[in-house]
């Protein structure tokens, strides 16, 4: 077997998909800081899409929230955000940072409706 240099084929490899749930990153308190989102979004430009599964998390501050559904997102346009499972006080917070036509807002994002229950196991 031989291993061609000038080959076009790397040995990147490419994720596309992951689903990560909100509730593990409030271990420490709410989840209401620029720096908790930032911890929160390490490494999901490694995929294409990122599902943000908000079940079982109550309220979300607007800084965490700014960082995490529009200052990310513009950053790294290669990668789709997906909120579900939102509840009620998170729907209402992400709605008001998306609202805000005198910032800019990015494209890369969906936001499911929150009427949507979560799995039964995250509940």
């Amino acid at each position: 077997m031989e291993i061609a240099n000038d080959s076009p084929r790397t040995n990147e490899l490419t994720f596309c998909k992951t689903r990560f749930f909100v509730s593990l990153a409030a271990f420490e308190g709410e989840l209401t800081s620029r720096s908790q989102a930032k911890r929160v979004v390490a490494r999901f430009e490694d995929f294409a899409e990122v599902e943000l599964d908000f079940g079982r998390v109550e309220h979300i501050g607007q800084a965490f929230t700014d960082e995490l559904v529009r200052v990310w997102p513009l950053a790294h346009p290669g990668t789709q955000l997906k909120i579900t499972h939102a509840r009620e006080g998170v729907t209402k917070i992400l709605k008001h940072v998306v609202g805000r036509l005198d910032l800019p807002q990015p494209k890369n994002r969906s936001i499911e409706d929150g009427s949507r229950q979560p799995p039964e196991h995250i509940q």
